[in-house]
């Protein structure tokens, strides 16, 4: 008796689906890898850069899962496929290089194919073949050409301490260059310590320079740390309800001109400072801003005095602060900056338009002082001289920390290791 229980194929007498029809790869995938010696994404020439020449290291190239093979010419790649939607997948790079486009999550494009479905990323410099003939051999109209990759192995922006401690709870995010150092001395002949929290250092012989080489957490044995502030005592709501739990009011003001004596100030909003020099006089000067701070200017607080601003937003500091020279430590802001959020040296980080300047901070700078999730964000890159200098430092001030007011000052603990 004929089994008609069908419900699994494969388990009776029922014949197996007969496959949807697909059309055949008669379509073309395909561009040009080049090397992005000015990082802008594009193989055009760009005054006063040449046209990108092929790169011609290694690659992986994955279209939906490897469904479609490639193949590579030169620095040249190409592929065909059927008509519908596709997703190309770019990895496998040389030792030393990276992608500048796509930079996508995954470095992963989505393109369509065959006419009139043909589409590509609007960013890039790809664009559906417009010709009339058939679609076999050579792709024809309804392919997507110059779906161009860039790699380069130039460095990218990194930042480093100059005696100073460095502390990263989310994980330490800096890609060094080789031979360079996280941390190096400063002028008391000691680099800072630094902590990378939640994973592990990258390169942990990279956290500071002979003859110290302090080693950092490894990912076998990873620095864990729980931190129980809702709010860090830097933070801007933190700070206010202090003052005020201490009978004092702060004094309203909308800019540094207002600040002429030491003491506690506090915006109703963003506070944009203009692109002078200021110098803080004598004393301690707590600014609480009540929104976003963008610097734009230098900030130079002389030694005996403190400076402390407390943003309940960003603080930005504008590419137009900095030094072009890229080995100067001469320090462009001073003081104590927490951001509730982020803190941000912006940039351009487009090599194409010229390298940023580099930033010199000479105190302390604290991101996500707030517990919203931010973070410190570097857009600088100095482009050919990453591979030398850090675009922004953290510089130690030893005398900010004799001088800060009790308001900030923390309860000091002592620590000891005993033997068992």
């Amino acid at each position: 008796m004929q089994n008609t229980n069908c419900s699994i194929i494969g388990s009776c007498s029922c014949p197996a689906p007969t496959p949807a029809p697909t059309s055949p790869p008669t379509h073309i995938i395909g561009g040009k890898i080049f090397n992005d010696i000015n990082e802008d994404g594009k193989s055009v020439a760009v005054s006063p850069f040449p046209a990108d020449p092929n790169y011609t290291g290694a690659i992986a190239i994955s279209i939906d899962n490897f469904s479609y093979p490639y193949s590579l010419l030169g620095g040249d790649y190409y592929a065909f496929v059927p008509d519908g939607q596709h997703t190309i997948t770019f990895s496998g790079l040389s030792q030393g290089f990276r992608f500048t486009y796509p930079n996508t999550p995954g470095n992963s494009l989505i393109v369509n194919v065959g006419y009139p479905l043909c589409s590509c990323p609007v960013t890039s410099e790809a664009f559906c073949a417009e010709g009339s003939g058939s679609c076999t051999g050579g792709g024809g109209r309804g392919s997507v050409i110059n779906l161009n990759v860039g790699v380069t192995n130039n460095v990218s922006g990194w930042f480093q301490s100059i005696g100073s401690d460095m502390r990263w709870d989310s994980g330490f995010s800096n890609t060094l260059p080789s031979s360079k150092y996280a941390s190096i001395p400063a002028s008391g002949g000691m680099p800072g310590v630094i902590f990378s929290g939640k994973s592990a250092f990258g390169q942990p012989a990279q956290a500071s320079a002979p003859p110290f080489n302090w080693q950092v957490g490894s990912f076998s044995n990873p620095e864990v740390f729980t931190d129980t502030h809702n709010l860090i005592p830097t933070s801007y709501r933190f700070l206010l309800e202090t003052a005020q739990g201490s009978g004092i009011i702060p004094a309203n003001i909308t800019t540094l001109d207002n600040t002429v004596t030491h003491g506690i100030y506090k915006t109703n909003g963003d506070l944009i400072l203009n692109g002078a020099t200021y110098t803080f006089g004598p004393g301690n000067f707590i600014i609480l801003v009540n929104g976003n701070l963008t610097i734009m200017g230098k900030i130079i607080v002389p030694v005996g005095s403190t400076a402390i601003f407390s943003a309940k937003g960003n603080i930005t500091v504008n590419q137009s602060v900095g030094e072009s020279v890229p080995s100067s430590t001469i320090s462009d802001i001073e003081g104590l900056y927490s951001a509730d959020n982020n803190f941000i040296a912006d940039g351009n980080n487009n090599c194409a338009t010229g390298a940023d300047l580099r930033l010199n901070v000479a105190g302390t700078v604290i991101a996500n002082a707030g517990r919203m999730g931010g973070t410190f964000v570097n857009k600088r890159t100095l482009c050919a001289n990453n591979s030398s200098f850090p675009s922004v430092s953290f510089i130690e001030r030893p005398d900010f920390m004799l001088n800060y007011p009790s308001l900030v000052r923390q309860i000091p603990r002592a620590w000891q290791n005993v033997a068992p």
